[in-house]
């Protein structure tokens, strides 16, 4: 139940009755986490939100914030609050390369919600198409880590990193308040 408990905090809610408990129950574990279970089949994988996404400012800042939050939602699961975690080989490098892509897509954002920043039309539409190309990576990365950590978890073959993965969102909680920006002592 803690990692239910997650969603509100660390601390389940009161419920009313038991009733009400096992609805809950049911929900998670028939509807989300049996989805998410699907994904772990190379025939099934897994892919980020696609919209349609307007070229303006406006929506470019809507689509970098809300792959910056999948990317965090994604590793936030995979370390259900643990700081550190023993991860395959694959699975560690794509999900450093997860972590890299986390912090770009919170700079873009950061970018876009500057208005003293100037946007050009054209600049939008490139920046559109690198989103749009970042997206798929995540895409292939996060399936990558999936994958690697079924087949580990299944065979135990697969070789394990020799030092513990640290969950790569730790350093960047402070860029994300300030929406990605880099600090004064950064170059």
């Amino acid at each position: 139940m803690a990692p239910l408990a997650q969603l509100w905090g660390g601390e389940l809610p009161e419920f009313s009755s038991q009733t009400e408990l096992a609805e809950l129950v049911h929900v998670v574990v028939n509807g989300l986490w049996n989805r998410l279970a699907d994904h772990q089949t190379s025939r099934n994988p897994f892919r980020l939100l696609r919209s349609e996404v307007n070229l303006t400012r406006a929506s470019l800042l809507e689509l970098a914030d809300m792959r910056a939050l999948e990317l965090a939602g994604f590793l936030d699961g995979l370390y259900g609050g643990d700081l550190d975690l023993h991860l395959p080989l694959k699975a560690h490098d794509a999900v450093t390369k997860l972590g890299e892509m986390h912090f770009m897509f919170a700079a873009v954002g950061g970018l876009l919600a500057d208005e003293s920043k100037p946007a050009p039309d054209s600049e939008l539409k490139a920046l559109l198409r690198n989103l749009q190309q970042m997206t798929i990576l995540a895409d292939e990365l996060i399936n990558k880590a999936v994958q690697s950590c079924k087949r580990a978890r299944g065979q135990h073959l697969e070789a394990m990193a020799e030092q513990l993965m640290r969950y790569p969102l730790v350093e960047d909680e402070e860029a994300m308040s300030d929406r990605g920006a880099p600090t004064e002592d950064e170059p």
